[in-house]
């Protein structure tokens, strides 16, 4: 809810449902991990401690076939949606209803879990379904904040260019890459790397005639370029994935997207910004809004 007079109770997209003034207690914060360059926070599910990754992906919640097998859950499908990973493959969307959660510390109901991944256990977890608070993700002491609107001017103290994607509506920030290239990427702390960017950004960066490592069994190659500009801060040496040769790229669309989506922007991404960028910063951002500041501690 906008008000910030009369912010009552915290709406999840339809998803879940949280009392402000219960997300509100402790001081508003949860403790998480970096595990392979991912955020993890607890969940718990019928008494067993499960771990939840942090993504921004337009998928607000979803859960691993391992997991939906251990909990004997059933799985359903819809066929009118399909999800799209980065290098273009699609899968017919099946998910998963109606399952309780106790989730930072609160008890409450997952409607809907898209079925994604292995035979590991996990669950994800969108920041977008936090609609109506600010979010402050404080990397170096691994902590994440649920703020209301007016504990915070972010519309004076933003110091970001932030935008929604027009594929999905996940956000997507302003850099410069190697002091000359400006582009839109998708803020995405899921991803376990500085960059990941189309094959368009890395021919532009000449980064396929310089020197660039590749796993076998990976759609990747990997460089660095010189240097990026993130607001008002530059860092070097920043790793970059781009696609291999013949990989099909859907980098300008989005990973883990829904394909009916409709965006009525024209703001196009051209990859992501992942961890090994983000992890040096204390952002501050309204998803809803399209706001965010970052500081450097």
């Amino acid at each position: 809810m906008s008000n910030k007079s009369s912010i009552a109770s915290l709406v999840l997209l339809g998803i879940l449902v949280f009392p402000v003034s219960s997300i509100a207690a402790a001081d508003n914060c949860q403790s998480f991990l970096l595990s392979n360059g991912n955020m993890h926070i607890p969940i718990e599910i019928e008494g067993e401690e499960y771990s939840a990754a942090i993504t921004t992906n337009n998928i607000p919640a979803a859960i691993s076939q391992g997991l939906v097998d251990v909990l004997g859950l059933k799985e359903r499908i819809n066929p009118n949606l399909r999800i799209v990973s980065d290098t273009g493959r699609d899968r017919v969307f099946r998910y998963v209803t109606g399952l309780p959660v106790n989730l930072f510390g609160l008890d409450t109901n997952i409607e809907e879990l898209a079925i994604v991944g292995d035979d590991s256990l996990y669950l994800t977890i969108s920041l977008r379904i936090f609609s109506g608070l600010l979010v402050q993700i404080n990397f170096p002491e691994k902590k994440i904040c649920f703020l209301s609107r007016d504990s915070i001017d972010l519309r004076s103290a933003q110091n970001i260019q932030m935008d929604s994607s027009a594929a999905s509506g996940t956000p997507v920030v302003f850099l410069t890459l190697n002091d000359e290239f400006d582009t839109w990427l998708d803020f995405q702390p899921a991803l376990s790397i500085g960059l990941r960017v189309d094959r368009f950004v890395a021919s532009q960066l000449l980064l396929e005639t310089t020197k660039s490592t590749a796993n076998a069994e990976s759609d990747f190659s990997l460089g660095v370029i010189d240097n990026l500009t993130f607001g008002p801060y530059e860092l070097g040496n920043i790793p970059i994935q781009f696609p291999k040769s013949g990989v099909r790229s859907n980098l300008t669309e989005r990973q883990q997207t829904l394909t009916d989506t409709a965006i009525q922007k024209d703001r196009k991404s051209r990859g992501a910004l992942g961890i090994d960028v983000l992890e040096h910063f204390i952002i501050t951002m309204d998803l809803e809004l399209e706001r965010m500041h970052i500081f450097a501690p």
